[in-house]
């Protein structure tokens, strides 16, 4: 080859290069290390934690003691009436320079902050829920830049803007801000009023071409083909007409499912393209089906090399709120691709006092809970915070349907131009983040705001007018039924959305006949247990009872020093003002009273188990009539006595054991009803199930006497009544317990019920035995006892753990094996492990 042909070759190869040259379209740059704060005019800097808050970095910094322990919490609440200030210097870097786009991002604020760069404000912030950006290009310098962020005490901007809005409000100090209610305290959480950058915050770097607002909308589903969009917005510097490539490919795979060529100009611009899927996989929920995910990749790729590219996880689904006029009133119920759903679930608040404290792996601590737990719905309250991707995510992957309110809790709002804009904006950031999950089912306005407006007393209490009656109500109606519901009709059109969770309270009727309850009589009314088995409404979404949480959850906040019934550190994590004369209400009607701090975790996590238990049965029992149970609550905050069936710690509570069991897909209900015992089979299955019944009377010295055994059939998603008996022809209660077992090919599944009051239990002093096998991951317990012994309770003195069963019966004969799931040396596990019986209660006291 002579030179001039090399020549040619070579500067063809590097047009050619030039040519096919490809350029990120967008960079982001994180900015969450290096940050200082102080207290405002204080000037005492102190290393921050971004993303996190004021309390956190006080603790961390040694400034303040551990923020959960004792009764610390009501010496700490200076901070939340002290101005904060966070600070961060950074370096511009000259490459950013050939971007066209310089955004500074902050993905949350907490709450009201004022922002500077280099000394020049560039937001001002009032909403803990939204994303804040602006574009910085011409305010960087070159070299050293400042952020600045101000931070004003959020309970005394309330009071200043309480004044302002020139009348009383009804609810808490939380209504006139967009921040969580639930920092103001509540009956199961501290009040701690923080402030901080709360999540991520960086720069957002962007080309000549920026592409957001992606999303895959499920437009039309059948057995055979799905119909979906592609939805995105490109924001254009690029040449008027150049040509745009948007290709989807599934995640690993060459061939796109979606390859189309689109032109734009200047500006922003929106695009939908369709596309279809044959005979689509669907996403289903926990029970019914595989949460089956698409993978896919999408590329954008200009003519001039800007290029774009997303990963996108999609479920298939539809998803239903049906409520139409039956026999009893309204339906209310979810379809999930057209099949009835019984929702079983609890409510979640969220897993910290403080957000940015919730790890990855905390979150999948919770999440595996429900799996446990057999749930297939959990309810965001209002309350609380929109939560992290990470917890929809894992929702999405193990098919947990989330009900998700807006962040709106028992209380009225304010009705100004500013502060309905400043919510709409809020929904529409939450709406247009989460509508990709096919997890979220369902929107709703708020929590008990309608019933609180109803049926709190609130006209009176603030002495109100007819006209200011009138103005508040109108502005509710202007938010919650105009509002949040266009927002949801036009960024997430294929989800419904109710106004108020519930939209009628507890003691009036029509809340047994229509729509969502909230069933407060057991505990708020003191009224027996029993009563759920009368009041059964549509779809039951809050009801619960208080337990103590396990002994290893208390060494948080107390030494076994203070291990007294109702020490200042117990009473300081109580947070209902009569918790502890509730709870000692219904321990009365059961005919106990423990002494030890022991028998109290004891004995109140066995009535709530109890009693929460009766109310789940006879909810799925009176399927379809009822048609969703979700318990308050599933998780804490801080370690508390609450109603949660997990305690702070991760230790499971006797009530997420019962859940477990009711919960099933395949599940017996046992009850006694209008003097009649009642046996009902579940299932929630889409097949008909067969097989054997037997139940039982064991009497605890030992004899059986069987009371039915036949043969089975289970109807489809449906609750079937299988035995019943008339209570006269049943021995007198207090010497045995109740079994029925279903058996089929594949599965077996045991219930018990236990009539009387515990104190009637005629049980006898046992001899248990345990036998500890170290195995993968823990150990196996493994019980024997000389006597029949009721709810025995296993768990450590010290440590958290995980238990496969919990609250057993042990018979004699018959050996009982407990996985526990602990990281603990075997020597370390021995001197932990305890158990308690209500044998060993009962025997004591007589």
């Amino acid at each position: 080859m002579n030179r001039k042909v090399l020549i040619f070759a070579i500067l063809l190869a590097i047009i050619s290069s030039a040519c096919n040259r490809e350029y990120s379209a967008q960079e982001k740059i994180p900015l969450n290390e290096g940050w200082q704060f102080s207290e405002a005019g204080k000037a005492h800097w102190l290393p921050a934690k971004v993303p996190g808050v004021v309390h956190t970095d006080l603790l961390k910094a040694g400034e303040i003691p551990e923020l959960f322990y004792g009764c610390n919490e009501k010496d700490l609440q200076w901070i939340g009436e002290k101005d904060w200030v966070y600070r961060l210097s950074f370096e511009a870097h000259n490459d950013w320079k050939r971007w066209h786009r310089q955004e500074l991002v902050f993905e949350g604020l907490d709450t009201w902050a004022e922002v500077f760069l280099n000394g020049k404000k560039i937001i001002d912030a009032d909403n803990m829920f939204r994303t804040w950006k602006v574009d910085v290009k011409d305010k960087l310098l070159p070299g050293k830049n400042v952020i600045e962020v101000r931070f004003k005490s959020a309970l005394q901007k309330f009071l200043t803007d309480s004044v302002a809005l020139g009348y009383p409000l009804p609810g808490g100090r939380w209504n006139t801000s967009r921040k969580a209610a639930y920092h103001f305290g509540w009956d199961w959480g501290p009040r701690f009023i923080t402030c901080g950058i709360w999540k991520p915050v960086y720069l957002q770097l962007s080309g000549k071409m920026s592409v957001g607002d992606v999303w895959i909308s499920n437009d039309s589903i059948t057995s055979e083909i799905a119909s979906l969009s592609l939805h995105l917005s490109i924001d254009s510097d690029l040449p008027k007409g150049e040509k745009i490539t948007v290709s989807l490919k599934p995640e690993g795979e060459r061939q796109p499912i979606v390859q189309s060529v689109i032109s734009t100009g200047e500006g922003e611009s929106q695009f939908k393209i369709p596309f279809n899927i044959y005979r689509p996989k669907f996403w289903w929920c926990n029970g019914l089906g595989e949460p089956f995910l698409y993978h896919w990749r999408l590329e954008v790729k200009s003519s001039s090399g800007w290029v774009y590219t997303q990963s996108l996880t999609h479920g298939i689904r539809t998803v239903e709120l049906v409520r139409n006029s039956d026999d009893y009133g309204e339906s209310f119920f979810f379809k999930l691709n057209g099949v009835p759903v019984y929702a079983k679930g609890a409510n979640y608040i969220p897993s910290h006092s403080f957000p940015p404290e919730v790890t990855p792996e905390h979150y999948r601590k919770v999440m595996r809970e429900a799996v446990f737990a057999n749930m297939n719905m959990l309810r965001v309250w209002g309350g609380g915070i929109y939560e992290n991707e990470y917890f929809y995510e894992l929702a999405d992957s193990l098919g947990i349907m989330i009900w998700q309110d807006f962040m709106f809790a028992c209380a009225l709002y304010p009705g100004t131009h500013d502060f309905l804009e400043n919510a709409r904006m809020e929904a529409v950031d939450q709406v247009k983040r989460l509508r990709q999950h096919p997890s979220v089912v369902i929107w709703c306005g708020n929590n008990e705001s309608d019933e609180a407006w109803h049926n709190w007393g609130y006209q009176k209490q603030y002495g109100m007018s007819p006209e200011l009656q009138d103005t508040i109500w109108k502005h509710y109606t202007r938010l919650f039924h105009e509002i949040l519901p266009e927002v949801v009709r036009q960024w997430c059109p294929n989800v419904p959305y109710v106004s108020s969770s519930p939209q009628t309270g507890w003691g009036r009727p029509e809340s047994m006949t229509a729509g969502d309850s909230h069933y407060w009589g057991v505990w708020w009314g003191k009224e027996p247990f029993e009563k759920y088995l009368e009041k059964v409404p549509r779809f039951m979404s809050e009801f619960g009872f208080q337990a103590m949480p396990e002994i290893s959850t208390l060494r948080m906040f107390q030494p076994n020093t203070a291990d007294t019934l109702f020490s200042p550190q117990l009473r300081c994590h109580q947070k209902h003002p009569t918790g502890f004369e509730t709870i000692a209400a219904y321990l009365q009607r059961e005919g106990v009273e423990p002494v030890s701090v022991e028998e109290y975790i004891y004995l109140t996590q066995l009535i709530q188990a109890r009693g929460v238990g009766l109310g789940i049965a006879a909810q799925r029992a009176s399927r379809p009539r009822c048609m969703g149970s979700l318990y308050w609550q599933l998780n804490d905050c801080w370690p508390v006595t609450s109603w949660s069936s997990i305690d702070f710690a991760g230790n499971r509570k006797a009530l997420h054991y019962v859940a477990k069991e009711l919960y099933d897909t395949l599940a017996l209900a046992i009850f006694i009803n209008n003097n009649n015992l009642y046996v009902f089979a579940l299932n929630d299955t889409r097949n008909v199930i067969k097989g054997q019944v037997d139940i039982n009377i064991r009497f605890f010295d030992g004899n059986v006497k069987n009371l039915n055994s036949d043969a089975i059939k289970m109807t489809p998603l449906a609750s079937q009544e299988i035995f019943s008996l008339p209570v006269k022809f049943l021995p007198e209660a207090g010497n045995y317990i109740i079994e029925a077992i279903i058996k089929g090919q594949g599965f077996e599944r045991v219930s018990t019920f236990i009539p009387g009051k515990l104190s009637q239990l005629k049980l006898r002093n046992a001899h248990i035995t345990c036998k500890i096998e170290p195995t993968k991951g823990g150990y196996y317990l493994n019980f024997s006892a000389d006597q029949p012994v009721a709810w025995l309770q296993v768990y450590l003195s010290e440590t958290p753990a995980l238990f496969s069963k919990n609250y057993i019966h042990l018979w004699p004969g018959k050996q009982h094996r407990v996985f526990c799931q602990t990281s603990l040396d075997i020597q370390a596990l021995e001197k932990q492990l305890r158990y308690y019986s209500l044998n060993q209660y009962l025997t004591k006291n007589k």
